[in-house]
């Protein structure tokens, strides 16, 4: 895997324009339709930044719906490596800097994780980070507690992959714990707090692991 050039730099950076130029002339309108209400100028910058937001995300999707970085290995030099390289500008400029916050509502979780391209199933919630959310897959009901990270990427001695997370309905994975890549959670299955799912791993339902690495604890009635 090589440094990140400057070609995939400009290509995100013209891709960026778009969310720019709305947002400011968004927050432009705004100003004026608002002038003389109180704090007119602190709404107007954070309707923009929201619009900024909302535009960044519509042009990701587009992004990866028409240039997807794709299983597996990522080749040195190949094509897939560059749309790797715009790809993970997102999220170093944007996305990640976002999450780190921790602005965002256990309780939005749900929508934002769909509008990042994540498969998520009914009344499921998370509090933790998820990186690569359109490789991750999760189902009905599941919680993904406080800190926890799914981690669908792998970085090893200068390589990368992506393996896809599938995690299934009724699961609870423990606060501050680990998923790597290409990990399959079964229905009802509880991860430990703290734990490290290393990659590949595969939880039969209704099981409960825990620890570093994570392991088979006992099998629990399912409720």
């Amino acid at each position: 895997m090589k440094k990140v050039s400057l070609l995939p730099i400009l290509v995100f950076e013209v891709m960026i324009l778009l969310p720019v130029a709305g947002s400011i002339a968004f927050a432009l309108t705004l100003r004026n339709a608002i002038l003389g209400i109180p704090f007119e100028e602190i709404l107007s910058f954070f309707a923009g930044l929201f619009v900024f937001l909302m535009l960044t995300v519509v042009v990701y999707r587009f992004y990866l719906k028409f240039w997807p970085v794709p299983e597996g290995k990522v080749q040195s030099g190949s094509s897939s490596e560059f749309r790797h390289f715009v790809y993970v500008m997102f999220w170093l400029m944007i996305f990640t800097p976002l999450f780190k916050m921790s602005i965002i509502p256990a309780s939005l979780s749900r929508l934002v994780l769909i509008a990042m391209g994540a498969k998520v199933g009914d009344a499921t919630y998370s509090a933790g980070f998820v990186f690569e959310p359109h490789m991750v897959t999760l189902g009905h009901r599941t919680i993904l507690g406080i800190d926890c990270l799914l981690v669908p990427h792998a970085m090893s001695g200068g390589s990368l992959a992506y393996y896809p997370i599938r995690i299934g309905s009724g699961v609870t994975i423990g606060g501050k714990a680990v998923i790597m890549g290409g990990v399959t959670i079964e229905d009802g299955a509880v991860v430990g707090f703290s734990s490290v799912v290393t990659r590949g791993t595969h939880i039969g339902a209704n099981e409960v692991w825990g620890g570093v690495p994570a392991r088979f604890i006992k099998k629990i009635d399912p409720v």
